[in-house]
Parts: structure tokens; sequence; C-alpha cells
């Protein structure tokens, strides 16, 4: 039976692999569910990310108190804020080693139920005192709510640890942070511009506020738009400053990622809603997430749209002829490190998929799932995707969108291990990836090796059967 419950009788063409411990391995898919665990490492982010909001607003409280007289009680209450984002940093370092954060975890909130409390003294006298005492009430809330959802995630990360033979994978693959390198960038002039243009917003936005406040001014002008003015050039700049595939490829001599998709699938935005999520920074595309968390990897490259302006934020690209683009990309197949494809249904992506198949017998590929608001689109590519490379995709992979939330599958064998973590926000994605580069790490040649490495560290994987 397949993945959809279906018979399945025809012998599939699985690039060339024969033997008869592999007759029934094409037969059925494993589903790994990590919604537990991108539900954890969400509520672990919110919660840290929380944690440093309160500690960044009590800081401006308290630097606005010193104007009240009690200056020593003000600068306790600083020397009481500085250990806390070491505190965050130090917990995260522990969880990625597979080490206790209990200590962390209770001197953090110490620290934090007794800056607040400071905070409080240091208002008291104040003539509006009343109004700031409701901000740091809204503050408490907000760290007590962060240390529930904080709790609860450790909690499940504990439960699922204890299940493993090698308790400090899942730590490893949640919590590490992919290695630190330089981002090469390229210097053009119109880039430059809109840096300034940036830098001039901002500083516009102080200077408003400098004359507002010593009343040279009295119009105010939301600070949003000014903010709206930096973010919009900050990401021009950015995009001006991203190099060619070449460049990028000069810079680092690792074998790259290679990132297939349609062109239309370049603006995917995986967080849901508008694009810009702040003033600041717009929202990550799928591309952008690829990119990011296979830099351990290697440098990602991609082939770009050649009617594109200016290259997005990514995967560095190189523009080709459409005479020798196949040529291009076979070669890449055969050099890169690891090849990330998102799903789709064009003609070009098809081939694509089925020739990084054949060539590479499916090894160190990983098929994203795009984000597509509605199921029904998602459907329809997937029906697609799947009918045009049944030979290559064998009769265990399921002819229809399985009802888990799949956010990317990858081959072990002649098996398809499909990845359900859903496709709500980056998290399934950052998860998803990270998971299969720290699985292909340990198990960097061998299809078997990565079963085994599979089966021991992730033993929650099953055989899947009916709708999936």
């Amino acid at each position: 039976m397949g993945c959809d419950g279906s018979a399945t009788t025809a012998a599939p063409y699985w690039y060339g692999m024969k033997g008869d411990d592999d007759r029934d391995a094409g037969d059925a898919c494993l589903l790994l569910q990590i919604t537990g665990f991108v539900r954890a490492r969400r509520r672990l982010a919110r919660a840290a990310w929380t944690v440093l909001s309160v500690s960044a607003v009590d800081a401006l409280m308290l630097v606005a108190g010193l104007g009240a007289g009690d200056v020593p009680l003000a600068l306790a209450g600083l020397a009481l804020l500085a250990p806390q984002p070491v505190l965050v940093h130090r917990a995260r370092t522990a969880l990625a080693a597979g080490r206790p954060v209990r200590r962390q975890v209770l001197t953090l909130a110490a620290l934090m139920s007794s800056s607040l409390a400071v905070t409080a003294l240091v208002l008291a006298p104040m003539p509006d005192h009343g109004v700031a005492l409701a901000y740091l009430a809204l503050l408490a809330i907000a760290s007590a709510f962060a240390g529930w959802q904080g709790k609860r995630a450790l909690a499940f990360v504990a439960r699922a640890r204890a299940s493993l033979d090698d308790p400090t994978f899942p730590c490893r693959w949640l919590f590490d942070r992919p290695p630190r390198r330089r981002p090469l960038t390229v210097s053009r002039s119109a880039g430059r511009r809109w840096w300034l243009l940036a830098a001039v917003a901002v500083a516009a936005l102080v200077v408003h506020i400098v004359l507002l406040e010593a009343g040279i001014v009295d119009v105010g002008v939301p600070a949003a738009l000014y903010l709206l003015v930096a973010g919009f050039a900050m990401h021009r700049a950015r995009r001006h400053a991203m190099p060619s595939a070449g460049q990028s490829r000069s810079a680092d001599s690792r074998p790259p990622v290679l990132v297939l998709r349609a062109f239309r699938d370049d603006a995917l935005n995986v967080e849901g809603g508008a694009r810009w999520r702040g003033w600041l920074r717009p929202q990550p595309t799928l591309e952008e997430i690829a990119a990011h968390a296979t830099v351990g990897v290697g440098p990602a490259i991609a082939i770009g749209d050649p009617s594109e302006q200016l290259p997005p934020l990514g995967a560095a690209r190189d523009y080709l002829a459409d005479a020798d683009w196949r040529s291009v990309v076979m070669a890449l197949v055969d050099e890169a490190a690891m090849v990330v494809l998102v799903l789709g249904d064009s003609d070009n992506l098809l081939w694509e998929f089925s020739m990084t198949m054949q060539r590479r017998r499916g090894r160190g590929v990983l098929v994203l799932l795009p984000p597509l608001r509605r199921r029904a689109a998602l459907a329809t590519r997937w029906r697609r995707f799947a009918a045009a490379n049944a030979a290559v995709l064998g009769p265990g992979f399921p002819p229809e969108l399985p009802s888990a939330p799949v956010t990317a599958f990858f081959f072990c064998r002649r098996q398809v291990v499909l990845v359900a973590g859903g496709r709500d926000s980056g998290w399934p994605y950052r998860l998803a990836i990270g998971l299969f580069v720290a699985l292909r790490a340990a198990a960097p040649n061998e299809d078997d090796d990565l079963c085994r490495e599979l089966a021991a560290r992730l033993p929650t994987t099953a055989i899947v059967g009916g709708d999936g």
C-alpha cells in the first residue's frame, strides 16, 4: 500500500538501485512528526524575545527615572538588568549542549522580578507614576507568560530526550546556531545611496523628537513614517549589495547549496499576512530561510530570473541564457553539497527534479513544500508533481497531498521521509532544513547509514498508511 492507502503494483524505477533487500522498501513512506519540536522551539524563541524586550523597556524606564532623584536605586536596577541578556545566551548554549538550564532560568526569574520591583520604587515619586506602574504591571504579566511558555517548551524537550538513544541530538538540532560567516557583499554606489537615505530618515526622527520635546515645533509626525522610509531604504541597500553566484563561490570554496524553484515562487512569504512584518524589516521569504539555514553546508546559489532588475535577498544568483541553462544546472547538481528544491509543477522545475534525482540517486536532495495559503492550490501542485515524477518517486510516494502538515521530504534508500511540522511560519522550515542537515552530517555517505541515524536519533518515525 502507498501512503495514500492505494494499492501499488507497478515496479518503480528507482534511479538504478536493485537488490532483493530493497524489494519492498519503496512500498511505504515514513512520516516524521516534528510539530511538537516546532511548537517548543517557537515558544522558547518567543519567551527569549519577551525577556529581552521586557529588559529593554525596563532599562528605558530606569533611565527616565534617574531624574526622580534616587540615582543609586536606579543604578542598582540597571545593574540587575545587565546580566539578563547574558543569562538568555547562556541558557541557549546550555540547551544546545544538552545540559540542564534550571539554574539559569531561576536566576533570570529572580533578577527580572527584582529589577521590576526596583523600577517601581524608582518611579513612585514621579507625578505620573500611576501610568508608569501600569506599564510595569504589564511587563510583569508578559514576563510571567514568557516563563509559563518556556516551562512548557522545556518540559516537552525533556520528555522527547528521555526516549532517545542520543539525547543530545535534538538539543543540537533545535538550539545550535549556524556557523557564522561574514556575508559577502558587493559595494555599489546605488546601494550606498539607499544606506544614506536610511541614515537620514533615522536622524530626522531623532531631531524631530528633540525639537518636539523642546517645544520648538508642535506638529507631531508618527515615528512609523520615518521608520518605514528607513526600513525600505535598508532593504533596497541590502539587495544592491547581493553578490553574484560566481562572486559568492570565489569567496567560499566549499561545494554550494543549489536552490531550485520556479521563478514565481521567489517572493513566497513564510510568515503569513503582509510582506512587511515591521517598519525595519520585511517578512523573510522561503528562499531567505533556506539560504540562512544551510550556511553551515555551503554558499547558497540559484539561477536568477532574467527579467528581475535587482536580485532579491537569499541565494546568490547567476543569470543564464536560455540556450545553455540546462547544461549549467546539471553541472551544478553534480557539484552541489546539497540540493534544495521548492515543490512546483512548471515544466522546467519538473525536469530539474527528475534530472537531480537520477544524477544524485536522491542523496542530499531536500524538497520544501511552498507556504501557499490555499490548501487546494498546494494539493494541485502536489498532484501534478507526483504524477509527472511517478517513475522517479516510486509507488510509496503519495499521489495526493497527505492530511499531515508536511513541510518537506527527502529520501532514505527507496523510502520517502515526510517531515510534518506545518507551513504556518518560518520555524517549521528552519527546523526541517536543520534536521536534514544534521542527519546528513551524521551520515554523509550512505543512505543505509542515514536510515540508521534516523531510526536511532528520532524514533518517532513511523510507517504511514491510510491518508498520512
